[in-house]
């Protein structure tokens, strides 16, 4: 794993944290840390994981919208 990939799960991790607490900036942090990922995998060329990770993106973009 690379650098950037370790600040991706600190902020995944983090965004998880603050879920708990309902925070709604959470989804906002997993936007950020699910895009990098999904371009990280797509660079890889891991594919399905690629396809995750853009699920992850637009479920969080759902939840910013239904956190509001």
């Amino acid at each position: 794993m690379t650098t950037l990939s370790w600040i991706f799960a600190v902020i995944a991790l983090v965004g998880v944290v603050l879920n708990l607490y309902k925070k709604p900036i959470c989804f906002w942090l997993w936007l950020v840390s699910n895009s990098g990922n999904a371009i990280y995998a797509v660079h890889k060329e891991a594919w399905s994981l690629a396809v995750l990770f853009c699920c992850y993106v637009a479920l969080s973009v759902w939840g910013i919208k239904k956190w509001k």
